[in-house]
């Protein structure tokens, strides 16, 4: 009986948004926040990144096929040529600045992760102080 209504008083409690406290939770609130916050910083950084690689293979397809397009309505093996010879220099230079672009944001992804650590472990006072046990 007693089990019945403390799970009821608990999943009427989640149901109203308010904080469930368990013993000894209150002494890992200040770990779980700093948890929950980098994990938010890495999931918006990955988002981004994974965006990124995307719009870029779908750019790059597309040139793809374009040449297989211009190479096979080539009049000449020399129009064929130029053709393949551009496309092998703008596949470089994209990849070339999709490698920069990528290397930005993982730098970012790695910043981002560390300074929300930091902001939990070194609260300033616009932000307030982390939960701490008293």
């Amino acid at each position: 009986m007693s089990d019945t209504i403390t799970t009821h008083n608990a999943r009427s409690t989640a149901q109203n948004g308010e904080t469930i406290m368990l013993p000894g939770l209150d002494l890992w609130s200040p770990v779980l926040a700093c948890g929950a916050e980098w994990n938010a910083k890495l999931h918006e950084g990955f988002t981004a990144l994974s965006c990124e690689w995307q719009e870029f293979v779908s750019r790059r397809l597309q040139d793809d096929l374009g040449l297989v397009r211009v190479v096979s309505s080539s009049q000449s093996s020399e129009e064929a040529w130029i053709a393949c010879v551009k496309f092998w220099q703008k596949a470089a230079d994209d990849y070339a600045l999709e490698f920069a672009a990528i290397s930005k944001l993982t730098g970012q992804i790695f910043t981002s992760g560390i300074d929300a650590v930091q902001h939990q472990m070194h609260p300033t006072p616009e932000t307030g102080p982390a939960s701490k046990a008293a």
